[in-house]
């Protein structure tokens, strides 16, 4: 017999982040209302409606901690936090229903303004959840939408106004939060797309320095091979020619290992951690090297190349 499986409630951790970081803002706000409340209904409905929200704002606070800090969040802890959402919403309901039943001048537009402020705040959590949305705006569309018909307050026009006004405020809300779940879930797969990329990248990044890096030690193998049998060759004795090139050929080998050398050394180019290093620089030896390596090749022809200083016409002498 398989366990009891609860619904997924860990969208509701970034609502919880959410309700931490407004807490100071709710607590000034309900601070304003009590003086509202005691000013315009009654200093003991004021002071009632005060405890009840603050102790709401204390469960709230402690039911948004374990959900905000990292570790395993049961369900009752989420379920908790919803509750205490709610509840706290439900202060802010019936402080409206006694806005909207007072007969003070202009308190059914306090009661409106409620209602309008509470299903903005719900809309707003759209983006993180559309079942934070449902499970916070559904009371207050209730309460908004029921009270203006089953207790108007208005006469004719106003109250037709009032009616039709509330119900425009709940389609747009819910029609407001639906654009913003198609955005947030939009971005999401935006990002995991994103993700999936990057991570492709960087594989293919690391499989191509190892290749780089397994290629040059592989070469490696026979290059020192070949050094090792010219440098046995200079042992051995040679006409000045084939001194000529041994040494030629050897200048070749350490050359090839240094650009191996470059080459496994390649990903630290790609990590910015490149670092230049002041070292002589022979040019004239640099370009005999060069001369000697491609002298073979016109000499068929008849031509000839030197590094030798040459006058000209001028008095002054070409690097070459």
């Amino acid at each position: 017999m398989g366990g009891v499986r609860f619904p997924d409630l860990s969208k509701f951790d970034a609502v919880a982040r959410d309700s931490r970081n407004l807490a100071l803002g709710r607590i000034v706000a309900a601070a304003l209302t009590i003086v509202l409340v005691c000013r315009t209904l009654s200093p003991t409905t004021g002071f009632v409606w005060g405890g009840a929200q603050l102790l709401c704002e204390i469960l709230l606070w402690l039911a948004a901690g374990p959900l905000i800090r990292k570790g395993p969040k049961p369900f009752g802890r989420r379920l908790f936090f919803i509750v205490t959402t709610v509840a706290s919403s439900c202060t802010w309901l019936a402080l409206s229903l006694a806005f909207w039943h007072s007969p003070t001048l202009g308190s059914a537009f306090t009661a409106l303004i409620i209602w309008a402020c509470l299903l903005v705040n719900a809309t707003s959590f759209a983006f993180r959840s559309s079942s934070a949305f449902a499970t916070f705006a559904t009371p207050v569309t209730v309460v908004m939408t029921l009270t203006p018909l089953l207790a108007p307050r208005f006469h004719g026009a106003q109250q037709v106004m009032v009616c039709v006004g509330a119900f425009l405020l709940a389609i747009y809300a819910f029609l407001s939060a639906r654009r913003n779940t198609v955005a947030a879930d939009q971005l999401a797969a935006a990002h995991a797309a994103l993700e999936r990329e990057r991570e492709a990248a960087e594989s293919a990044n690391r499989a191509k320095s190892a290749f780089l890096a397994n290629m040059s030690h592989e070469i490696r193998t026979p290059m020192n091979g070949v050094l090792g049998v010219l440098h046995l060759l200079k042992a051995e004795k040679l006409s000045e020619d084939g001194r000529h090139m041994l040494e030629d050929a050897l200048s070749c080998g350490q050359m090839l290992a240094e650009l191996l050398n470059d080459v496994i050394d390649f990903s630290k180019i790609e990590a910015g951690r490149l670092e230049l290093t002041d070292e002589p620089l022979d040019p004239r030896g640099l370009l005999d090297g060069v001369v000697r390596l491609l002298r073979p090749r016109p000499t068929p022809r008849a031509s000839c190349c030197a590094s030798t200083p040459t006058p000209t016409s001028g008095g002054s002498a070409p690097i070459l």
